[in-house]
């Protein structure tokens, strides 16, 4: 059995992706409340973690650890469950319901996560770029959740680069989608 770790481990460096991972998925799996709790508390942390760090590694073709891969799965699992029961938003189980196999949306999800983690660093630019790859990629293959991130991602380095015209132009097309309103993140 699994000791659930206190989410301090989010704050050490390599500790993040193995550990934490291998501990969320233990936890879901176990369905222990309190745990469950604990998790929701920071409920935003580890969907960025899902964001950057999880899902390309669920969507990628290189499967090498089966067990960490599960881990991925079951983490993913549990966190998407959560989202969308207690905080009425299924963005994260529209996400991982795309299909795994196809090499478009794999390469869509790593842009996205790349870009995510871009903004997140300040790297703009290069965030711009990532997520200007991912959008066609996910609109090709039918991914509106990936679509609306990877527009969410413009919209933000348009506003971090004091682009207030596309900035708003960009929220207020995104605004009309009815999708949107599947999302609470993006409201």
């Amino acid at each position: 059995m699994t000791n659930w770790v206190p989410q301090v481990s989010l704050l050490r460096p390599g500790y993040v992706l193995h550990h934490t991972v291998t501990a969320l998925a233990a936890a879901f799996g176990r369905g222990c409340s309190k745990e469950i709790l604990e998790i929701d508390e920071r409920i935003q942390e580890y969907q960025d973690l899902a964001v950057q760090k999880w899902l390309p590694l669920l969507f990628s073709a290189d499967t090498a650890s089966q067990k960490s891969w599960r881990n991925v799965e079951q983490a993913l699992n549990g966190l998407s469950q959560l989202l969308s029961e207690r905080h009425n938003d299924p963005w994260l189980r529209d996400l991982t319901g795309a299909n795994r196999q196809s090499p478009i949306i794999r390469e869509a999800v790593r842009l996205l996560a790349d870009s995510v983690l871009r903004v997140e660093t300040s790297d703009e630019s290069q965030a711009q770029r990532e997520a200007t790859k991912a959008l066609p990629l996910f609109q090709r293959s039918h991914v509106p959740a990936g679509e609306l991130r990877s527009k969410l991602v413009l919209i933000l380095v348009e506003q971090f680069e004091h682009r207030d015209w596309p900035c708003e132009a960009m929220a207020q097309t995104i605004r009309r989608q009815p999708s949107l309103q599947r999302y609470a993140w993006i409201q």
